[in-house]
Protein backbone atom coordinates (compact mmCIF):
# COMPACT_ATOMS: atom_id res chain seq x y z
CA UNK A 1 0.00 0.00 0.00
CA UNK A 2 0.96 3.33 -0.66
CA UNK A 3 0.41 6.75 0.51
CA UNK A 4 1.54 9.74 -0.74
CA UNK A 5 4.06 11.91 1.58
CA UNK A 6 3.98 9.09 4.24
CA UNK A 7 8.11 8.42 5.16
CA UNK A 8 8.65 4.98 7.02
CA UNK A 9 11.58 4.39 8.92
CA UNK A 10 12.84 1.42 10.02
CA UNK A 11 16.30 1.31 12.40
CA UNK A 12 18.88 -0.94 12.73
CA UNK A 13 21.56 0.07 14.63
CA UNK A 14 21.29 2.14 18.19
CA UNK A 15 22.94 4.96 15.95
CA UNK A 16 20.29 4.50 13.58
CA UNK A 17 17.43 5.19 15.91
CA UNK A 18 19.20 8.17 17.61
CA UNK A 19 19.59 9.73 13.76
CA UNK A 20 16.62 8.79 12.40
CA UNK A 21 14.18 9.40 15.31
CA UNK A 22 15.66 13.36 15.38
CA UNK A 23 15.10 13.05 11.68
CA UNK A 24 11.45 11.97 11.91
CA UNK A 25 10.65 14.99 14.55
CA UNK A 26 11.85 17.60 11.89
CA UNK A 27 10.21 16.60 9.27
CA UNK A 28 7.10 18.32 7.89
CA UNK A 29 5.45 15.16 6.49
CA UNK A 30 4.32 12.55 8.11
CA UNK A 31 6.76 9.69 9.30
CA UNK A 32 5.99 6.06 10.67
CA UNK A 33 8.85 4.56 12.97
CA UNK A 34 9.16 0.80 13.06
CA UNK A 35 11.13 -0.33 15.37
CA UNK A 36 12.07 -4.32 15.66
CA UNK A 37 11.25 -5.23 19.92
CA UNK A 38 14.94 -7.21 18.99
CA UNK A 39 16.42 -3.85 18.62
CA UNK A 40 15.36 -3.04 22.50
CA UNK A 41 17.94 -4.62 23.75
CA UNK A 42 21.07 -4.34 21.64
CA UNK A 43 24.15 -2.38 22.94
CA UNK A 44 25.90 -0.23 20.99
CA UNK A 45 28.10 2.73 21.03
CA UNK A 46 26.67 6.18 20.41
CA UNK A 47 29.21 8.80 18.79
CA UNK A 48 28.16 12.43 21.61
CA UNK A 49 26.65 15.45 19.88
CA UNK A 50 24.01 15.60 17.43
CA UNK A 51 23.16 12.26 15.53
CA UNK A 52 20.57 13.46 12.37
CA UNK A 53 19.66 10.86 9.94
CA UNK A 54 18.65 11.08 6.27
CA UNK A 55 15.11 10.64 5.18
CA UNK A 56 14.85 9.41 1.56
CA UNK A 57 18.11 7.80 1.31
CA UNK A 58 18.93 4.22 2.04
CA UNK A 59 22.18 3.23 4.36
CA UNK A 60 23.91 0.20 2.19
CA UNK A 61 25.85 -1.80 5.45
CA UNK A 62 26.66 -4.42 2.93
CA UNK A 63 25.88 -4.84 -1.16
CA UNK A 64 24.59 -8.39 -1.62
CA UNK A 65 24.72 -10.65 -4.59
CA UNK A 66 23.26 -9.80 -7.76
CA UNK A 67 20.21 -11.33 -9.00
CA UNK A 68 20.33 -12.58 -12.54
CA UNK A 69 17.07 -13.03 -13.80
CA UNK A 70 16.29 -16.40 -15.70
CA UNK A 71 14.41 -15.59 -18.62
Amino acid sequence: MMIPGLKVVAPSTPTDVVGLMAAAVRDPAAVVFFEHKSLFAAKGEVPDGEIVGQLGKASVVREGPTVRSSR
